[in-house]
């Protein structure tokens, strides 16, 4: 029933948190237990769905640590079912999840990030970030989008063509105690579009100013 898979979900969700031993064991008991596709297809429920929230929220979990897991969620066809959650916007925990999930899956992972562009996920993260630094919608996509800038052009390229850097910019007012802040600093470290990163500059000081 879909009582029964909020409630396992969310469990999955608790097991898989936290950094400590158990938690990892929990981690690698939950694959080897064959977890991942399941959460993987309940993502289909779309952004309405409780099951779909909770699903992502473990899967988020899951990719803590651990790039076996990692690669297995994206083999198991999660990407673009993670990418369509982010249409849910700001406001959907569910797509903040979603985001939190491609975050953590861009870390390092080549093959990952190339998957998560090709799904057409760079504009919607963009996107996420428009509501400003207090949003764990925007923590989580700047993280994506830092992630997916690391040492790779095409996906820079892509953050440039979404229109990232004004609102990688615009993210910066959220100053030196802001997070959110400073990974928006590190995205546009490695962007390497020094002229387009001067002009949003400038004109977000304009803006100011006016």
């Amino acid at each position: 029933t879909d009582g029964q898979k909020l409630t396992a979900t969310s469990t999955l969700a608790i097991l898989a948190a936290g950094m400590s031993e158990t938690s990892a064991d929990n981690r690698a008991a939950i694959a080897t237990a064959g977890g991942i596709p399941p959460l993987v297809a309940l993502l289909a429920g779309g952004v309405e769905s409780g099951a779909a929230e909770n699903a992502a929220a473990a899967l988020w979990n899951m990719v803590i640590g651990c790039d076996v897991n990692s690669d297995a969620i994206r083999e198991a066809g999660a990407i673009p079912q993670l990418v369509a959650l982010l249409a849910g916007g700001v406001e959907s925990k569910t797509a903040e999840n979603a985001a939190g999930v491609l975050c953590n899956m861009a870390s390092g992972n080549t093959a990952t990030c190339d998957a998560i562009r090709e799904a057409g996920a760079v504009p919607q993260l963009v996107a996420l970030l428009a509501v400003g630094t207090e949003s764990g919608a925007a923590e989580n996509a700047v993280g994506a989008l830092a992630n997916l800038a690391i040492d790779c052009d095409v996906n820079r390229d892509a953050i440039r063509e979404a229109g990232g850097i004004p609102s990688l910019v615009a993210l910066l007012a959220g100053g030196a105690a802001s997070g959110v802040a400073e990974t928006a600093a590190d995205t546009l470290k490695e962007m390497e579009h020094f002229d387009a990163v001067l002009s949003a500059v400038a004109s977000a000081h304009a803006d100011t100013a006016a």
